[in-house]
């Protein structure tokens, strides 16, 4: 069996249990060791997917990014009171375990999308029935999930089974086959919907399940809020309130989502490109899975990076064979007091997807892990220093910083690569590998970016092994030759499909016409700059030329809503700079279109209106919002420096927004005074 025909199997296995049909292939067992056999023979990296992420509906682009939260386990109990203390008054709801959607209105209707990988997701055709009888007059998309509880999975496996068909797996797996519809789009009726977010406003959580059970038919998840007690007694009593939430609500969840219940705390406390920052993820802890530690092996990432694998004895954790655990940076080796080969150790899946090691057992005097001096891939000495994108509160690596790392560089053009950045199909880390190896002076001059220098048939030398040296072709030859025929690869007729290195180039062609700002930054490599700042940056200056002017300018990027001192340092930086300019010479991104609005009729064009708290006379915040943009402002979640007016039930207040807004010098006005300005 072939490279290609082993990945695809998988492929197919992953398609076939969590697409269309939701059917089981492969036994637990024969699916492991096929991932195993081709891990330990190609790497994982091909097997770097969400499979079902794709449902293969229509798409479209999320407004505001549907992120993933931060999590943190049930043993980090010191982080836990750290957040309950920052947060609180907290809110607490169960982590449904289900499909992500946001709904968002349209033409006056629920428009349902799955969050897909955050910035793009896909368009439902159907979708479960609502419990209650609610007119839907929602103006701000609503993010919830869809999942199935434990009755209405017996029941569907009932269905099947008396229909001579296999019972799916679990009621997670049998979420995308029924939306997608599959063998059986009538088993919607078999799943739910909950409502827990409300996207696009800074309101507290009190104010957006308001909000929902108000303007939409949805149910809205449990939630727990804790005004009389210390966030001491709040951390005792979590364990326990997973357990009662996992015991009696009837529908799997996988942990608990603790949020920060008051208005504004977006705006205090941030985002990332990942996560917000004012809500976390808290995990049930897992008996960690016994293994021996085989080997290490140092793996370099995008931004030089360098980062210790553990191989161990491949063990099964949670239905899937763990082999390889990243250790992350050696202050993590040091905290479990050092891992030697031979080590039994504790293993578990963090956020029960990560392998993680957590416990070493047994010590039996094997070599230890340590610090390395030089990049194993280039032979370049290496540097200690903060790792700007490590979530770990010791967050310091080795890093190669030579830029000419040939594996530094397949890697930087493996993250191109990504759907979510330029997008180039047929394009895998192995070939980017071959590309810098078979191109090294490309690759020293151009960077990542060197792919886009390449001609098909360049493509085509680096990626396509000469049919002469073929192992096959080799064998025929020797073959013939026991024969006394004597005979040269010549002879022999090639049948392979040659067709892949134009697919490459052509999708190399299309990624460069085809990109936006917001991608454009991502692409640039930077640490710590992502599509969140190119997606600011698009809105300020509408142009990649602008953009690069303002660089050029060092103007004051601390100005932009969302962007903070340590990004303006990097904006205002050299490196930035150079990047940037570099990677225009291959791309020329999209503009960013603007409205063009009639400053003449329309008096408030280009004006900032930030509501806070409740209109005393009761009108929904959708009135607000439909006078601010008729008459061409905007509504901001949060007061800033181009906050002009803030809009407040007590103009006289000194609540930290009103203080806030006048030592920023916008105009505090009561709703009444905003209605009367506006209509």
């Amino acid at each position: 069996m072939t490279r290609e025909e082993h990945l695809a199997q998988i492929k197919k296995a992953d398609a076939m249990y969590y697409g269309d049909s939701g059917e089981v292939i492969l036994s637990d067992a024969e699916y492991d060791a096929l991932r195993r056999d081709y891990i330990e023979k190609y790497g994982s990296e091909d097997l770097d997917y969400v499979p079902g992420a794709d449902l293969g509906a229509a798409k479209f682009q999320h407004p505001h990014e549907a992120k993933s939260l931060a999590k943190i386990d049930e043993t980090e109990t010191d982080k836990l009171l750290a957040y309950l203390e920052k947060f609180q008054p907290v809110a607490v709801e169960p982590k449904l375990d289900g499909c992500s959607i946001v709904v968002y209105p349209h033409n006056g209707e629920p428009m349902y999308v799955t969050r897909g990988g955050g910035d793009e997701g896909d368009i439902l055709t159907r979708f479960p029935s609502h419990p209650r009888d609610v007119a839907y007059t929602a103006e701000y998309p609503i993010r919830g999930e869809v999942y199935m509880d434990f009755a209405a999975f017996e029941q569907m496996n009932a269905e099947l089974e008396a229909q001579q068909e296999k019972k799916r797996a679990n009621p997670r797996n049998s979420v995308n086959p029924i939306l997608t519809g599959g063998k059986h789009p009538e088993f919607v009726k078999y799943l739910s919907f909950q409502a827990y977010d409300v996207m696009g406003v800074d309101w507290s959580e009190s104010e957006k399940m308001a909000y929902i059970l108000e303007h939409t038919p949805f149910a809205v998840s449990p939630m727990l809020t804790f005004a009389e007690k210390t966030p001491a007694e709040i951390a005792a009593a979590i364990p326990a309130i997973y357990q009662d939430y996992e015991q009696n609500l009837g529908y799997p969840i996988d942990g608990l989502v603790i949020k920060c219940d008051w208005s504004d705390s977006l705006q205090k406390f941030g985002t990332t490109d990942h996560h917000d920052n004012n809500a976390i993820a808290w995990k049930p802890s897992q008996i960690p899975v016994s293994s021996v530690v085989r080997d290490v092996h140092w793996q370099v990432g995008k931004t030089g990076a360098l980062t210790p694998v553990a191989d161990i004895e491949p063990v099964d954790i949670l239905g899937t064979v763990v082999s390889n655990v990243n250790l992350h940076n050696m202050n993590v080796v040091k905290r479990l007091g050092g891992v030697a080969i031979g080590d039994k150790v504790g293993v578990i899946k963090a956020k029960l997807i990560i392998p993680q090691l957590v416990i070493v057992y047994e010590h039996n005097g094997g070599a230890a892990i340590e610090a390395i001096d030089t990049c194993p891939y280039c032979h370049a000495p290496l540097e200690q220093r903060e790792n700007a994108a490590s979530a770990d509160e010791d967050n310091t690596n080795l890093f190669c910083v030579n830029p000419h790392c040939q594996e530094r560089i397949a890697q930087q053009i493996g993250f191109l690569a990504k759907r979510n950045v330029l997008d180039i199909s047929d394009l895998s880390i192995d070939r980017a590998r071959a590309l810098v190896r078979t191109f090294p002076a490309k690759a020293e001059a151009a960077g990542p970016y060197m792919i886009f220098t390449l001609t098909a048939e360049e493509i085509r030398e680096a990626i396509i092994t000469p049919f002469a040296e073929l192992t096959s072709t080799k064998q025929k030859i020797a073959a013939e030759a026991q024969k006394g025929n004597v005979i040269t690869a010549a002879d022999l007729k090639d049948t392979r499909d040659l067709k892949s290195p134009d697919k490459l180039k052509d999708a190399l062609d299309a990624a460069q016409a085809a990109v936006d700002i917001p991608r454009f930054v991502k692409a640039l490599l930077l640490d710590g700059i992502g599509d969140n700042v190119g997606k600011l940056l698009a809105e300020k200056y509408q142009t990649a030329a602008a953009i690069l002017e303002a660089v050029e300018r060092k103007d004051a990027f601390q100005e932009i809503d969302g962007i903070g001192p340590r990004t303006e340092e990097i904006l205002q930086s050299d490196t930035f700079h150079d990047r940037f300019a570099t990677l225009l010479r291959y791309i020329k991104p999209q503009d960013y279109v603007v409205q063009a609005v009639d400053t003449e009729a329309l008096p408030y064009a280009g004006k900032v209106f930030v509501l806070t708290g409740k209109d005393p006379d009761g009108q929904p915040r959708s009135f607000y919002k439909g006078l601010i943009e008729a008459a061409g402002a905007k509504m901001a979640a949060a007061v800033s420096g181009n906050t002009d007016y803030l809009v407040i039930a007590d103009p006289a207040s000194t609540s930290s927004k009103a203080v806030k807004a006048r030592k920023l010098g916008t105009k505090l006005i009561s709703y009444q005074e905003a209605a009367a300005m506006l209509q």
